[in-house]
């Protein structure tokens, strides 16, 4: 299961970076007249017009927009994304003026950005969800991935939210790709396997 999660994180990383603004999940996505997306809780959201000012409430799925969407479709960045030494995103929202402190968002910030979505996972509290969708703000909730499966699943439902489904499955489809050479060359590899020691030192 370890080596499944780490290799979900680094194989969707990757995709960000090499697709540079593909990726996607869920139901119908008429851009037009505004779609209804089924998030990760299984709720329905209606979101009235292909999203402009979008927010994400953590470095990971700010990663995985950037799988989706461009840069300039993100009102703002998380500190951890702006990080070269921990992100893989740090050039790409370097010009994203608003910052979302490692706490999360505030309310504040919230009423500042004036998003319209906010996607947020199943971590964040029911009632600071609640607080944003009283806003009138459309929320869309995608899980903690721990698995590839569970990545690939949240890819979908993001570009389903911002209108970006095909984008979506190439960054899938690329996913996909890069596992089955990995288990090509593993299954190659003849010598000691090595052993691999890894360390966080996320604060939270």
């Amino acid at each position: 299961m370890k080596k499944k999660i780490m290799a979900g994180a680094v194989l969707l990383l990757a995709a960000s970076i090499f697709i540079g603004g593909c990726g996607i999940k869920s139901v119908s996505t008429d851009t037009g007249a505004g779609y209804t997306v089924t998030d990760a809780t299984g709720r329905e959201v209606k979101i009235p017009k292909k999203p402009e000012r979008i927010m994400g409430n953590s470095a990971s799925i700010d990663t995985m927009l950037l799988g989706v969407v461009t840069p300039d479709k993100l009102i703002a960045a998380t500190e951890a994304d702006r990080d070269p030494a921990i992100s893989y995103i740090a050039n790409d929202t370097k010009n994203i003026k608003m910052t979302v402190p490692l706490m999360g968002l505030s309310m504040e910030l919230v009423t500042e950005a004036k998003p319209d979505l906010i996607i947020a996972s199943t971590y964040t509290k029911g009632e600071q969800l609640d607080l944003y969708r009283n806003m009138g703000i459309p929320v869309v909730v995608i899980k903690g991935p721990r698995s590839i499966e569970e990545v690939e699943s949240d890819i979908r439902i993001i570009a389903a939210a911002t209108g970006e489904k095909e984008r979506g499955e190439k960054v899938v489809a690329k996913m996909d790709e890069m596992l089955t050479e990995s288990d090509k060359r593993l299954s190659e590899e003849m010598g000691k396997r090595p052993v691999v020691f890894v360390v966080s030192e996320m604060t939270r």
